[in-house]
């Protein structure tokens, strides 16, 4: 089956053969119930084989956009996690002087009703583990 060609930039259709025809089929037949003739019945069928060839068409485009469609939430999915990544190095808990978080360290050890501050504290990252470590010797 020969994929259909659609625009990158609008996702409009490039297949002249997916616009509407008008039908072949008089009008008078189409709104009363007067009975075809052999020859309309003849046109008649192939209308309906031409429709559903059309329909085959658009359901193949549908499928395209809709592949499309699902890359490029997976792409916006991926370009948020690069921003959350991205926006988590400029936390000010990174710039915190080592003697301020260990001053932290030291006073939250005072509370007895935390968890043990320097194993608590040793999850966060190497450096939080580092320093709170050391403050456990002294």
């Amino acid at each position: 089956m020969p994929s259909t060609a659609i625009c990158p930039h609008c996702l409009a259709s490039l297949d002249p053969q997916l616009d509407s025809k008008p039908s072949p089929i008089p009008s008078d037949l189409l709104e009363t119930n007067r009975p075809p003739t052999d020859p309309e019945i003849l046109d008649i069928h192939g209308a309906i084989d031409e429709k559903r060839a059309q329909k085959t068409r658009l359901e193949a485009r549908i499928a395209a956009v809709q592949s499309l469609l699902e890359k490029l939430r997976v792409d916006c999915d991926n370009l948020d996690d690069d921003i959350q990544a991205h926006e988590g190095t400029l936390s000010p808990l990174r710039r915190i002087p080592i003697e301020l978080l260990s001053l932290i360290f030291v006073f939250a050890s005072r509370f007895k009703y935390l968890e043990p501050t320097p194993w608590t504290a040793s999850q966060v990252c190497h450096l939080w583990r580092t320093v709170a470590l050391s403050q456990s010797e002294e």
